[in-house]
Formats: structure tokens, C-alpha cells, sequence
């Protein structure tokens, strides 16, 4: 069963996310040009949902940028990950694409 994500931010709901509880797959729709944190090149997510949500059952974490798929877990996530506070999104933790998988399951390189 897929169910969204949602968080709330000064008031205003707010889609993380979906994530399969069945598979224990979480989806991001993300657009590298406003989502990526570009000085280090990496994709990020709402902590606390990553804490409450993800990480315990160690969820495959797909992030989707058009048609390039970026896949990676929850362990990896918080094993090498970073976190930063934004004033308007709050605490998110971030994870370099280095470690993230393309669909070959190969590691992606730095573009």
C-alpha cells in the first residue's frame, strides 16, 4: 500500500514523499536544478520523517529526477549522511550522490 508523506512547515502541509509499506520502498519526485544541494551534490530529505519513518525498517529510498532513478537505504542514509537546518524546512539530513545506485546498480559518478 503506497501512502504519502506529508509534514507540516509554518502551517502549510507538505508532501515529503510516498513511501510502500509493503515493499519498504520511499519515492521522491526531485528536479536536480531546485533540490539538489549543489556544494555537496547531494539529495536530502525531512529528518524527522526519515528518523520516524524510514530508517527503522530500513527503507529503499528512491529519489526520481525525471527519468534517472537514484537508490540508495536508509542505513546508507544515516551512515554517511549529513545533516543541515534550513529556516523555512527545518532539519533535513542529506546524502552525497556518490552513494547513491543508478539502475544498473552501479555507483554514479560526479557529473
Amino acid at each position: 500500500m503506497i501512502e504519502p508523506l506529508d509534514i507540516l512547515i509554518k502551517n502549510k502541509c507538505v508532501r515529503v514523499g510516498y513511501k510502500d509499506v509493503e515493499t519498504k520502498q520511499f519515492l521522491k519526485n526531485v528536479d536536480i536544478k531546485k533540490h539538489l544541494l549543489r556544494y555537496a551534490d547531494a539529495w536530502g530529505v525531512d529528518y524527522k520523517t526519515f528518523a520516524d519513518e524510514l530508517l527503522p525498517e530500513n527503507y529503499t529510498m528512491i529519489f526520481m529526477d525525471g527519468s534517472v532513478k537514484y537508490t540508495t537505504t536508509a542505513e546508507r542514509f544515516a551512515k554517511d549522511g549529513f545533516m543541515k537546518k534550513f529556516d523555512e524546512y527545518g532539519l533535513q539530513i542529506f546524502l552525497s550522490r556518490k552513494y547513491f545506485e543508478n539502475d544498473d546498480g552501479r555507483t554514479l559518478k560526479l557529473l
